[in-house]
């Protein structure tokens, strides 16, 4: 039935990266690309299987596994929902996705996920197609991160850009490396803090044009706001904030660029 087949073996170790359960924020998840090119509609089984080391493992199997698909273009997706294809929690070792694609490219993300990631598991990812298939870690164009650490306290939380507070939150200038040839970068902002306030922020380029604005992270997210975007070189600042004014609380900001840049807080 399936022309195509693909395989990866892998392992997941919670105890290194991401939260026991994936409900608010998915990035620290197995992340895998899927590409079918095909010249006419067709359909793709993902299945993912546990392997099973241990006989009481077996006879009382407590963990349950999924598989989440996405359309996508390959890259890491960072927020749970909005899957073409969301997965049921289930505690068998063998879990199913299959997905209908039509004629053309079509890129897929696949996502590992359990009800709690409590303890280290051992998987394989098998992909059968009736189409050209490939399979690998997802995309990651961003050579150089830089993260900083910092808060909003009783005098620099000031809420979201509807409060007249709003400018009294921390401020950071970054300064995007490059020229010519180079072009565009590829930008990943990323804010992180307690998932009991609803965060998110505000990226200004120093000259604004038509074709380059204020951007955002967009709706204010419990714990988590993430852009990924393309800028020219230059100088960009960005105001990370919660929504509501005087939260007090801790928080990272993170920035991930293909070129080369500066991050520094100038308020």
């Amino acid at each position: 039935m399936f022309r195509y087949k693909r395989n990866i073996h892998a392992s997941w170790c919670p105890e290194h990266a991401g939260p026991i359960k994936d409900t608010y924020a998915i990035e620290k998840n197995p992340q895998y690309r899927l590409e079918v090119q095909s010249k006419e509609a067709g359909q793709v089984w993902v299945l993912l299987s546990r392997h099973i080391t241990d006989k009481k493992d077996f006879a009382n199997n407590q963990k349950f596994i999924t598989l989440h698909v996405k359309k996508s273009d390959g890259k890491r997706v960072y927020y749970p929902g909005e899957y073409l294809h969301e997965g049921i929690k289930i505690n068998a070792p063998h879990y199913l996705a299959k997905i209908s694609f039509s004629k053309g490219i079509s890129y897929y993300t696949l996502i590992v996920s359990q009800l709690e990631a409590l303890s280290k598991i051992h998987y394989t990812i098998r992909v059968y197609s009736s189409a050209e298939v490939s399979l690998g870690p997802v995309l990651n164009p961003y050579k150089n991160t830089r993260s900083l650490t910092d808060e909003w306290t009783k005098d620099t939380g000031g809420g979201c850009v509807n409060n007249p507070t709003f400018i009294h939150n921390p401020v950071y200038r970054l300064e995007i490396e490059g020229a010519g040839p180079l072009g565009a970068a590829d930008v990943l902002f990323k804010v992180e803090g307690p998932r009991k306030f609803s965060v998110g922020f505000q990226l200004t380029p120093e000259v604004k044009t038509p074709s380059l604005p204020q951007m955002n992270s967009g709706p204010y997210r419990p714990g988590l706001a993430v852009l990924e975007t393309s800028l020219p070189p230059g100088n960009y600042s960005i105001i990370p904030s919660t929504f509501n004014p005087g939260e007090v609380a801790p928080f990272f900001l993170t920035v991930s660029c293909s070129h080369g840049f500066k991050l520094n807080r100038v308020k």
